[in-house]
């Protein structure tokens, strides 16, 4: 309400709200986990490790809780931090959306950080039969071929 209402200091009781719940009382009141991504996007402007420490206490408060996970990843992707997206998508579960976009985000993690090209473009497969008619994935998997593809070329040039 208050972000529609474009009201700031209802923006901002509802969040200092939103930080004084304890993550009990956050995950029984909001089961979906928007707190915790109202509250990291109100932190990511001012800071990336504020914003990531919110959806890094999701994962610790919720730790089976697959959607809080991929959250972490998509946010630890984008800050460039792969190798702490991998650790974060160590357990992999869930429905099918769920399942999928987080093999999707492990191996896109671990071909980006130069942990496993094969293994990470196996998990974007994996992705992909999971839900093959999602976009998303065949897109991932489109972008780690050619990644493989640029590998290959700077290894014959040298």
């Amino acid at each position: 309400m208050a972000i529609t209402s474009s009201d700031a200091d209802l923006i901002e009781a509802t969040i200092s709200e939103l930080q004084t719940q304890s993550p009990h009382a956050k995950a029984t009141q909001d089961p979906a986990g928007h707190s915790d991504l109202v509250l990291f996007l109100h932190a990511l402007p001012t800071s990336e490790d504020q914003a990531i420490e919110v959806l890094e206490s999701s994962v610790i408060s919720k730790p089976y809780d697959m959607v809080a996970r991929n959250r972490l990843a998509k946010a630890l992707i984008a800050c460039g931090r792969y190798e702490d997206a991998t650790q974060a998508l160590a357990v992999l579960g869930g429905d099918g959306e769920v399942l999928s976009e987080g093999l999707r985000l492990r191996g896109i993690a671990e071909i980006v950080a130069g942990l496993d090209d094969k293994d990470g473009m196996g998990l974007i497969q994996k992705s992909v039969v999971v839900r093959p008619w999602e976009e998303a994935g065949w897109e991932a998997l489109a972008w780690a071929r050619q990644v493989q593809v640029e590998g290959a070329g700077e290894g014959d040039a040298e």
